[in-house]
């Protein structure tokens, strides 16, 4: 596996693959990719059985070939995450800046209004972190609210420069978040596709073979995700002692 290289068409293939509704991983990328290598390895003592209940023919070089395309390109992403971006460096860099301003403000705004109920609840209207549209947003109608009423801020001795450094970065933030945006690992959105490949076929190969084995536990057992099930049970254990 680890001499494993995409050929062109593969990458084609993958690149084919729509990722629109792709939901992140339920389990760590390693410990998916060994579940579908114990499945492969398990499922083929069955494999005459299974191909007999509509599961198409090449399903398992499929699933051999899902698990080198997953295992390549994850290991490329994790790669490029080494590799310092400098708009990414930057846009984390106003970002931090820019959450230690807004929350210096409020806790100006909210000294400044605490004789002033209306104006309180005005701020707390104004106050929103996510998302992030709705942060930036937020950056300026405090800026707005400030400066509105900037007697009071003035009175507890607030520098009103910090308002406008506050607007300015709610104009910026957005344009950073954009160049940011495109800066994503191309091996990411490869490695994105990839999974959705494999997991296809992981589930068509699962839901047969628990069909097939629907009363014959032993064999049943190998077609389950042992990490979903051991989720599974922490969950009810924790449920279970919360209602105690």
């Amino acid at each position: 596996m680890a001499s494993f290289q995409p050929t062109p068409i593969q990458i084609e293939d993958l690149q084919a693959i729509s990722i629109e509704s792709f939901k992140r991983p339920a389990m760590p990328v390693s410990t998916y990719l060994q579940e579908a290598n114990d499945l492969y390895v398990w499922s083929q003592d069955d494999r005459e059985k299974l191909l007999r209940f509509d599961l198409s023919p090449t399903i398992f070089d499929e699933l051999v070939l899902g698990i080198n395309l997953l295992s390549y390109y994850q290991g490329e992403w994790t790669k490029e995450q080494g590799l310092v971006n400098p708009t990414v460096e930057a846009f984390a860099a106003k970002k931090q800046e820019a959450r230690e301003l807004q929350q210096h403000v409020v806790a100006s705004l909210r000294f400044a209004f605490r004789r002033h109920p209306s104006l309180l609840q005005k701020l707390s209207l104004s106050v929103r972190r996510t998302p992030y549209s709705a942060w930036y947003q937020s950056l300026n109608d405090l800026a707005v609210l400030g400066e509105a009423e900037s007697d009071l801020l003035l009175s507890i001795g607030f520098n009103l420069d910090e308002l406008g450094v506050l607007r300015q970065l709610a104009t910026e933030l957005p344009e950073w978040h954009a160049l940011a945006s495109k800066q994503v690992a191309p091996s990411k959105e490869l490695r994105d596709r990839a999974y959705c490949y494999l997991k296809k076929r992981v589930d068509d190969l699962r839901t047969c073979g628990k069909y097939v084995f629907r009363e014959d536990p032993s064999r049943r057992v190998g077609y389950v995700s042992q990490f979903m099930r051991r989720k599974s049970q922490a969950q009810k254990r924790s449920r279970s002692n919360q209602d105690r």
